[in-house]
């Protein structure tokens, strides 16, 4: 399943990730540990807060084995555009 996020639904990020968590059956400080972020960023995320980093997102996601795409309708052209060659 696939969510959309946008800035009217950023509540949904918070409330994937704190999912994953509790199904991980970790707690808000071992998670934060673990993405090594502050606990607190992590609670304010979970509560659907806006103006974290993204940085601190990613490093959330990765600790929770969460995929980050990213789709569009140019996207086929970007990834021709960047391939290596």
């Amino acid at each position: 399943m696939a969510v959309k996020l946008t800035t009217e639904y950023i509540s949904t990020l918070g409330s994937v990730i704190r999912f994953h968590r509790k199904k991980a059956r970790i707690n808000a400080t071992k998670l934060a540990l673990i993405a090594g972020i502050g606990k607190t960023a992590l609670y304010e995320i979970e509560q659907g807060k806006t103006g974290c980093r993204m940085e601190t997102l990613l490093k959330i996601c990765e600790a929770l084995n969460i995929s980050v795409i990213l789709d569009g309708p140019l996207i086929k052209d970007f990834e021709v555009a960047n391939a290596k060659t």
